[in-house]
């Protein structure tokens, strides 16, 4: 319930002296809406919710308004990944979140209505956490092809590349290693990657 009357705050303060009689103290309650869920790591990054994925307790959830992006209000999922945003008059809202760097939303949030008497129902809100691949490039001296105190070779230029069914691989990132000769691709979608060497 919200409470309508008295309109700046929920409650009365009221001081009594002996005899007092205060009369007038009425208070408006009107049934508001509320929108819940749940926020989980979407292992297979497909947007479902399946046996093998897990809750995601205290990613901080926003409240928005849908026209300005204005946030109302924000609240952290518990330890089962579960939120609520209750007491919400009837209009128009939408969800944002606030992900951590590595971090991916799957579903896509649209704008919620809220109307008097309607529940919504749960919402599902899948995370994937984006994948990284790194290794070290060095100057093979004997040829065994094992990194046992070899010199790093730095400065040389990996490319990755997203392997598709029935397509070419295309190169979609480069990566520079560094003076120990290690590179790294961060940041990386759910997918079958190559990783070579520029011939350059």
């Amino acid at each position: 319930w919200k409470i309508t009357r008295p309109t700046t705050t929920d409650y009365y303060q009221v001081h009594l002296n002996t005899g007092g009689v205060v009369t007038g103290r009425d208070f408006g309650c009107r049934l508001a809406g509320s929108i819940t869920g749940q926020v989980f790591l979407d292992r297979l990054g497909d947007g479902e919710k399946s046996e093998d994925d897990t809750a995601l307790p205290r990613r901080r959830l926003l409240l928005l308004n849908p026209t300005t992006g204005w946030p109302l209000d924000s609240t952290l999922p518990d330890a089962e990944g579960t939120f609520l945003f209750d007491t919400l008059e009837p209009g128009f809202y939408r969800l944002g979140q606030n992900l951590e760097h590595g971090w991916k939303r799957i579903t896509q949030l649209f704008t919620i209505k809220i109307e008097d008497l309607v529940e919504t129902d749960p919402l599902p809100i899948a995370n994937f956490q984006l994948g990284t691949v790194s290794g070290t490039i060095f100057n093979d001296i004997d040829g065994d092809g094992l990194n046992t105190s070899h010199p790093p070779l730095p400065g040389v230029t990996a490319l990755l590349k997203l392997r598709r069914t029935g397509h070419p691989d295309s190169t979609i990132a480069t990566a520079l290693s560094d003076s120990a000769g290690e590179y790294l691709f961060e940041g990386l979608e759910k997918g079958t990657y190559s990783i070579v060497l520029s011939k350059a």
